[in-house]
């Protein structure tokens, strides 16, 4: 639609991203979503970390390729759509959710309530709901 052929690589330049080693790119920018951003991509990190031998191999690369190639354009913004198709990740967290007993509501309805507090960026447009 510009005409230009690199249009792409410039719209990147405007977003704050360039090419870096992924782990820099944590806490980079001291904005909120930023922030959170980097706390739950360490969360994910650490947890398929902590279960590295009930995961296959090939679902081992497919966690690590979705944490790491987006981090290495430099920014987290957009690192929730990435970490949203890791189902060997939910499918373990859903294990420890069902083992809790009775404790699982409640912890279900705080991260309903967590859910709905994001919705609200979302409704916004902001940036925090990329």
């Amino acid at each position: 639609m510009t005409g230009f052929y690199n249009a792409f690589s410039i719209a990147q330049k405007g977003w704050n991203k360039s090419f870096m080693f992924p782990l820099l790119s944590l806490f980079r920018f001291n904005n909120l979503e930023n922030q959170i951003h980097s706390i739950y991509v360490i969360i994910i990190m650490f947890f398929s970390l902590l279960h590295i031998k009930k995961i296959p191999l090939s679902l081992q690369c497919l966690i690590w390729l979705n944490l790491l190639l987006p981090l290495t354009a430099g920014s987290t913004i957009s690192i929730g759509r990435y970490c949203i198709v890791l189902f060997p990740i939910f499918y373990l967290s859903s294990m420890y959710f069902y083992k809790l007993g009775k404790f699982r509501y409640l912890l279900l309805l705080l991260l309903l309530s967590v859910q709905l507090y994001f919705f609200q960026y979302w409704t916004i447009a902001d940036s925090l709901s990329y």
